[in-house]
């Protein structure tokens, strides 16, 4: 992975987010979001191949089904990916003040955020939401160097787009 990170900064800094550090992560970000349904639907397909329904857990979206069209997508899309956007920040953060490595910092951050979903959805929620949160974290530690706004816009329109498709998904 950390060949992954040379080469990723590599790219960024010579194209986008050199140039226009901000914008250049809000791209990245829309970007990454693919990657990271790519990731959870694999890990979706991967569980339900190997392990029976009842030791995945509860539908994570038969909690939120409930919620207006427009409250769903202000909080699945708007208010959520920034209140998590924290909870995956602050591990990487942590994990950097004592010199961890970018990997450590991301598998922690996903870590985090896995074990954060799994406590509202079960087993196949947080695992998914583990894989996403990979894409997320690498995107955050990705921009680092082009200082915090840009490392978190990353990590957020990721997210946030992410949630967007999910929940256009679901409400079709």
């Amino acid at each position: 992975m950390t060949s992954s990170i040379a080469l990723g900064r590599a790219l960024v800094s010579r194209y986008a987010i050199g140039q226009k550090p901000n914008s250049g992560a809000l791209i990245l970000g829309l970007t990454l979001s693919l990657a990271s349904l790519i990731a959870a639907f694999s890990v979706i397909g991967l569980l339900r191949v190997l392990l029976p329904e009842p030791i995945l857990g509860p539908s994570a979206a038969a909690s939120i089904g409930d919620l207006p069209t427009f409250a769903l997508y202000a909080s699945g899309v708007l208010i959520g990916p920034f209140v998590e956007l924290w909870a995956q920040v602050i591990p990487i953060e942590l994990f950097r003040r004592f010199g961890a490595s970018s990997r450590a910092c991301i598998i922690f951050s996903a870590l985090t955020f896995g074990c954060a979903h799994y406590l509202n959805g079960g087993l196949l929620h947080g695992a998914s939401t583990f894989a996403s949160g990979l894409v997320f974290a690498y995107g955050y530690v990705l921009c680092r160097p082009f200082g915090w706004l840009p490392s978190c816009l990353a990590a957020y329109s990721a997210h946030a787009s992410h949630n967007l498709i999910l929940i256009s998904v679901m409400v079709l």
